[in-house]
């Protein structure tokens, strides 16, 4: 129960980070938080961990390092920003393992070795956007008639005793305004 750790007049400062939309508490009751990083050149793109019970804060990934040739392919916004991937859901799986929902590519992201030395499992989006990148081989094979998530903003992992061992089902949800 991280309840008596923080309380809602615990206030932390996660220095060159800035909050983005979501985050989640590990095994460890540590808080992944998705983040920009004031001091890069995009946004929307990082994991932080937060230690609540020390306030350090730690970068513990960067989607940019995981993708570096579809980043440097990205052009900023009319804001000046590069929001190329823009996160917007993190679901912690336990185990170091992660699911983040990408606005900008509609894709569904499985991160392992969260800590130490992160990568991406797989991940779940349309073929003819990642098709002829170095990442296509990363994609999940679609199987069967369905509507494809497009620029959701959030993605929820729901497990289902029905289903065999390793799956479930990724709910996703367009935010419309």
């Amino acid at each position: 129960s991280w309840g008596s750790e923080m309380c809602i007049r615990d206030r932390y400062d996660l220095g060159q980070y800035k909050l983005h939309h979501d985050y989640v508490f590990d095994d460890n009751g540590d808080l992944l938080i998705l983040a920009s990083d004031s001091k890069g050149d995009s946004v929307e793109d990082m994991v932080i961990k937060l230690n609540i019970s020390t306030g350090d804060v730690e970068k513990v990934l960067d989607l940019g390092e995981l993708f570096p040739d579809y980043k440097a392919s990205c052009v900023e916004n009319t804001d000046g920003e590069l929001d190329w991937m823009h996160i917007n859901t993190i679901q912690w799986l336990g185990d170091e393992e992660v699911i983040l929902s990408s606005r900008e590519t509609s894709t569904i992201l499985k991160i392992t070795d969260l800590y130490e030395e992160p990568k991406v499992d797989y991940m779940i989006g349309v073929e003819d956007f990642w098709k002829d990148t170095a990442y296509a081989e990363l994609l999940l094979e679609k199987n069967g008639e369905f509507v494809s998530q497009g620029g959701q903003h959030a993605v929820t992992y729901v497990e289902d005793a029905g289903l065999p061992d390793g799956q479930y089902y990724p709910v996703s949800y367009t935010h419309l305004t």
